[in-house]
């Protein structure tokens, strides 16, 4: 009778976690992973991107005291992971002191960068610390570089770079390396030269998105209907590419599959709202909230990278962003500003979906389609849960792995920071 009582209560507790809403996942979950933008400073004049206009001199970044403080609070928080961005990251002359902090504290660590400043002792130091590495590259050759970047004369330099880590990475048999390319009509021609190009440097992985945004249009940086037969093809042979045996591997956003499947139309690929009608059919709650932030380089907290507008100049992007700050580390601890009000309204307006108060900047946003998957699954799963009490014992297994299915992470990239503590809390929960 107590084994049958134990098992119920664990049935129990996978109800209960299954009924929780975003506040309370939040909460048991926790920031589990921060994207940082450690300054606003670039060096690059990307033409799909204003960043590098913005009056930054006058702002001034978060300065080490910041941010070590805000590393001892996220270590007393059980962050397991930090993404420095930027702007250009390796700007900062005390990014080596931030990095042999994070590792003091045990956190992991993710840098992307556009290589132009990588130097030995800098990438010594990353690969020593078991990070990965993320060059944003978008181009093989320097005339379609040169063209998307605002800088000419830089790739060869980035490719020695790249080079010199591969061989660090090699000898110390730590981190991980990749090339990140957003597909866009300038390039379009060059995605898999891109992916060759990738296989010659000792990298990891080749990763691939799109270029999208409310206002890529009027940059003159989206696609047009010229462009999409093409477009097409090419994302459909890519993804044969992807299911191949090869040297490294190759990681494309969820946004791409969609557009292969047909699911993502003309219309939303030219306005650069991928999945704005989509999401006004079928709205999914967006996991992100449970388990990410991004600080930005002022100290202001927001829900993820969509909310920063950083294409746009800096007052239409400030009007923008202030409607999704939850708060400043300056004026409150990042704890507070985890669990207080701004966040958790927001996290609530997610699920069940408020689709008349959600941010249109999640139109934008190609995670759509990887959440709907979890989400349909937890749905099933839920569904299902009442049939398996009539034979709870024998069933014991059978529900740990489908739970843990619903959770599980696609074979062609690592876990994400949530689903890898969903599943440890699975397994602690059938541990008798």
């Amino acid at each position: 009778m107590a084994r049958e009582e134990k098992l119920l209560q664990t049935l129990q507790k996978i109800t209960n976690i299954l009924n929780q809403d975003l506040p309370q996942l939040a909460s048991i979950i926790g920031p589990k992973s921060i994207q940082l933008e450690i300054t606003n400073l670039c060096n690059l004049r990307c033409i799909m991107c204003d960043r590098w206009k913005w009056d930054t001199h006058l702002q001034g970044d978060l300065t080490k005291e910041d941010l070590f403080s805000l590393f001892d609070e996220l270590a007393s928080l059980n962050t397991q992971h930090i993404l420095f961005s930027g702007g250009e990251p390796l700007l900062r002359p005390d990014f080596k002191e931030l990095v042999q902090y994070l590792n003091q504290k045990g956190i992991a660590i993710t840098l992307i960068t556009n290589g132009t400043l990588l130097t030995e002792d800098i990438a010594t130091l990353l690969i020593k610390s078991d990070a990965t590495i993320i060059f944003s590259v978008d181009g093989s050759n320097d005339a379609i570089y040169s063209q998307i970047r605002g800088r000419e004369g830089l790739l060869t330099k980035i490719i020695e770079n790249i080079k010199n880590v591969g061989k660090i990475k090699k000898s110390e048999k730590k981190g991980f390396i990749s090339m990140h390319f957003v597909i866009q009509p300038f390039n379009l021609e060059d995605v898999f030269s891109f992916f060759e190009l990738a296989k010659t440097l000792s990298v990891d992985a080749v990763s691939y998105g799109i270029i999208h945004g409310p206002h890529i249009p009027e940059k003159g940086v989206g696609f047009k209907d010229e462009h999409l037969p093409h477009l097409k093809k090419t994302i459909s042979e890519l993804i044969k590419l992807q299911k191949n045996k090869n040297d490294i591997q190759i990681e494309l956003r969820p946004e791409l599959y969609a557009i292969a499947e047909g699911q993502i139309t003309s219309d939303a690929l030219k306005s650069g709202l991928l999945v704005t009608e989509l999401f006004k059919k079928d709205p999914v709650p967006c996991l992100t909230v449970i388990y990410w932030a991004l600080i930005d380089a002022f100290g202001d907290v927001y829900p993820c990278c969509y909310a920063y507008f950083d294409n746009l100049d800096y007052e239409s992007a400030k009007n923008l962003r202030n409607r999704l700050c939850f708060g400043n580390i300056h004026q409150s601890s990042f704890q507070e500003i985890w669990y207080g009000q701004k966040f958790n309204s927001f996290r609530k307006m997610m699920n069940p979906v408020q689709i008349e108060n959600y941010p249109k900047v999640c139109g934008n946003c190609g995670s759509y389609f990887f959440f709907k998957e979890k989400w349909d699954r937890v749905i099933h799963f839920r569904e299902k849960l009442k049939y398996i009490y009539e034979n709870i014992e024998s069933n014991l297994v059978s529900i740990r792995n489908a739970l843990l299915n619903c959770f599980a992470s696609p074979i062609d990239r690592a876990p994400r920071p949530y689903e890898s503590e969903m599943a440890q809390v699975i397994r602690k929960i059938f541990d008798f």
